[in-house]
């Protein structure tokens, strides 16, 4: 039973308070309060699938294929495995990262598809 509350208004204040009150004490819950760090936004989200759509298609991978890449490269690599099967795996996922760090990914993404590929993106 998650829940999760973004103080953005006094309203979600007070809906927060008002949750956080009818809480039993017995079984214990934890309550963690933090910064709250924005993720990519569905528009940044939208944009970078459609570039990356394009230039995959343009310099012949699936767009899924593609994105590994744009992971590895910008993000760097590590070997994870069981016994003697070992994959490589970007260390960070996009969609961890919030909307500043997104933005310099799909920034750097579009240089690197740009002057390294050679893919001509539409305006």
């Amino acid at each position: 039973m998650a829940k999760t509350f973004v103080l953005r208004t006094e309203a979600v204040r007070q809906v927060a308070i008002d949750w956080l009150s009818r809480q039993p004490l017995d079984p214990l819950i934890e309550v963690v309060a933090r910064p709250h760090k924005s993720r990519r936004t569905t528009r940044q989200n939208n944009l970078y699938w459609k570039t990356a759509t394009f230039a995959a298609h343009d310099i012949g991978y699936t767009v899924e294929e593609f994105h590994e890449i744009m992971l590895a490269k910008f993000f760097g690599v590590k070997v994870i495995g069981i016994g003697d099967a070992q994959l490589i795996v970007p260390r960070q996922r996009s969609k961890t990262q919030n909307s500043e760090k997104f933005s310099e990914f799909y920034n750097w993404g579009v240089a690197f598809m740009s002057t390294e590929l050679g893919v001509r993106l539409p305006a």
